[in-house]
């Protein structure tokens, strides 16, 4: 199973959609996938995850855990676990930002866990990135998104995880002491 598609859809289906994503899955050998919610419009309505399911359920017979994004409330995550939803993100760090930062993570963390649906980080800190004040193309992306920024996520992660047990998957990580972090944390589960 690859656990983190892109297949776009809706107006971003000239990059891909359900027919020709599932075709490359199958013919790399996947059976299932994960897609990820950000298309656009991204899927953070309940009104939209049902249209996409539904879509897809006539596109293709493979099988597809469909992923939530990041709701600006998240009082949501029953509704969209209970309507196909298998998990919520890949939370993004400006989404992160935009809907409250730190308060707003405690309340996404909280609410999965109560309602149990599992959350997949893009593991930045937002207020890190946003300290940076050159400029903001691909050239200056290691300095953007830096090893600080990653490494104050993961902590931040971990501290949530142990205090309200929701099940975590953090995303795009890139460096070794992340992975030491985890390890070293001792949460063997629900951090994958």
């Amino acid at each position: 199973m690859d656990i983190h598609v892109h297949f776009r859809d809706f107006e971003l289906s000239y990059k891909e959609d359900a027919v020709s994503g599932t075709q490359a899955a199958l013919a790399g050998g996947y059976i299932a996938v994960g897609d990820m919610p950000n298309t656009k419009p991204p899927i953070k309505t309940v009104e939209l995850l049902r249209k996409k399911i539904e879509e897809f359920n006539r596109k293709t017979k493979l099988h597809i855990r469909h992923y939530f994004g990041a709701p600006q409330d998240p009082s949501i995550l029953k509704d969209a676990l209970i309507n196909g939803a298998y998990a919520v993100g890949e939370v993004l760090p400006e989404e992160v930002l935009d809907y409250g930062g730190d308060q707003y993570l405690e309340a996404l963390f909280q609410e999965a866990a109560r309602v149990g649906i599992p959350i997949v980080m893009h593991c930045e800190d937002p207020v890190i990135i946003n300290q940076y004040s050159g400029p903001r193309d691909f050239e200056h992306h290691n300095v953007i998104r830096g090893p600080r920024a990653e490494l104050a996520c993961v902590h931040n992660i971990i501290k949530l995880v142990y205090r309200y047990g929701t099940k975590v998957h953090m995303t795009h990580l890139t460096l070794p002491q992340s992975i030491s972090m985890i390890r070293l944390s001792a949460l063997t589960s629900p951090l994958t």
